[in-house]
């Protein structure tokens, strides 16, 4: 016997994953320890989606609960009093000195900062709770929260043109030094232009599903998802992120590659004819739009960049708090304590903007082999899925092309800091790990003879 509970729960869940995704898009665009009131709202959404997934009780754990279990683990194992000894000879001498002066002489925890380890756990708890609920997820609804994440791209992207071209004095919603370059909604440039990357392969693999389902006219389709692709990397380039655009134009070639079947018609398609239209255009945006020249003049600039000093400086602190790490969420003092009097200015150093040498700092020994497992579970997954050939396309190839991308953005920043990247970050690693037959059902307790059919 069936309430009305249960009759309204399935038509609340995917318009609370929709809501989700795009609350975390328009709200979740700057660095989560500078965040206000967003952070919590963001964090309630995610409980509240949580619940709506799993109530009533599912029949046993939850698909991807164990790895978010283990990655908290990494967190909480610097959160467990060690002796005294042991953090002697793992942490410079002026910590003990300070925990000396402070009475505490006895078992502590490792991490140099518990308020900023709590925090950081509070941060990683909502990217697992994000991961689990997206594995949870039917496909039916993340397809619609692709579209989604396209269409909040386009506002970005309608929002960046504005903020360029009213001088940086609309829409700066976050305060931001890069309003200049387009951020859109988000506080950091490169984190837009990722964002934009990611919204110009998802392009590509819509126009696959959507090319597979009605195949009366492939070209149109085509000549859609192109339109909107050389918007997306117009965005990127305006952005002046030298990694973004990298990696913006890497991911375009790669889901075209790898979503776009060539086509045995004879003769000009619409792509044809509107690349004959754009280029053009874009030859011209590159020789006389200063904006577009002084992106491609970044280039140039990159031996002097400021980010060779940070990676030296957080390697001499990494190597001084090996191997248990100063703490999840403490770079910024700890960092201070590294840089050389020499470098000292009045601005200060947030992140180290490679997010592995960060991590290493802060973590110790624990995440560097935490993070090796990863690499080699996703390795093993990467193999079974290319070996795997579905039609329609598979989810698990885009969420591939998603994780990638951010892991190689991580060399040189920190997106996962950003909440709205993190959701999506969680999503591309659910769309990677999930299974065939996980939750067709949108999360509805499956029947023990048909749960793996």
């Amino acid at each position: 016997m069936t309430g009305p509970s249960n009759k309204i729960r399935p038509i609340l869940r995917p318009i609370a994953m929709l809501a989700l995704v795009v609350c975390f898009l328009l709200l979740g665009g700057k660095d989560a320890q500078f965040l206000g009131w967003q952070l919590p709202l963001l964090q309630l959404m995610a409980a509240t989606a949580f619940g709506l997934i799993f109530l009533p009780p599912r029949y046993g754990a939850p698909a991807g609960i164990g790895g978010a279990l283990a990655a908290l683990g990494l967190i909480v194992l610097q959160l467990v009093p060690l002796p005294p000894g042991l953090l002697t000879q793992s942490q410079p001498p002026l910590i003990g000195e300070i925990r000396a002066y402070a009475g505490h002489n006895g078992w502590v925890a490792s991490t140099t900062d518990l308020y900023a380890t709590f925090g950081f756990l509070a941060f990683a708890l909502l990217g697992a709770t994000l991961y689990v609920i997206f594995r949870n997820t039917g496909r039916t609804v993340i397809i619609h929260c692709l579209h989604a994440t396209v269409i909040v791209a386009l506002a970005s992207l309608t929002v960046a043109a504005i903020q360029i071209s009213s001088s940086g004095s609309t829409f700066d919603f976050w305060n931001s030094p890069h309003v200049l370059n387009g951020p859109g909604f988000f506080a950091n440039r490169n984190h837009q232009a990722l964002f934009l990357g990611l919204a110009s392969a998802t392009v590509w693999w819509l126009a696959r599903l959507r090319g597979g389902r009605s195949s009366r006219n492939p070209d149109k389709t085509r000549g859609i998802a192109l339109f909107c692709s050389l918007a997306f990397l117009l965005g990127a380039v305006g952005t002046a992120s030298r990694a973004g655009i990298v990696l913006a134009v890497g991911s375009t070639i790669l889901a075209i590659a790898l979503f776009q079947r060539p086509s045995r018609r004879i003769g000009i398609t619409p792509i044809s004819i509107a690349a004959v239209i754009f280029a053009p255009g874009l030859a011209a945006l590159a020789i006389f739009n200063d904006t577009v020249a002084g992106a491609l003049s970044r280039f140039k600039a990159i031996d002097v960049d400021a980010r060779w000093q940070l990676w030296a400086n957080s390697w001499v602190a990494a190597k001084e708090f090996f191997p248990l790490g100063s703490g999840y969420g403490t770079f910024i003092p700890v960092y201070a304590m590294a840089e050389p009097i020499d470098q000292l200015t009045p601005a200060y150093a947030n992140h180290a903007h490679n997010e592995y040498l960060e991590l290493c700092l802060e973590g110790g020994l624990p995440f560097v082999i935490g993070f090796v497992l990863f690499l080699a579970v996703f390795a093993k997954r990467l193999t079974a899925i290319f070996r795997r050939q579905d039609s329609p396309p598979s989810l698990a190839l885009l969420g591939t092309l998603w994780t990638i991308a951010f892991l190689l953005h991580s060399l040189v920043d920190y997106p996962v800091r950003t909440p709205s990247l993190l959701a999506l970050f969680a999503m591309g690693l659910a769309m990677t790990f999930a299974e065939r037959g996980e939750q067709a059902a949108h999360g509805s307790p499956p029947h023990p003879r048909t749960e793996n059919r």
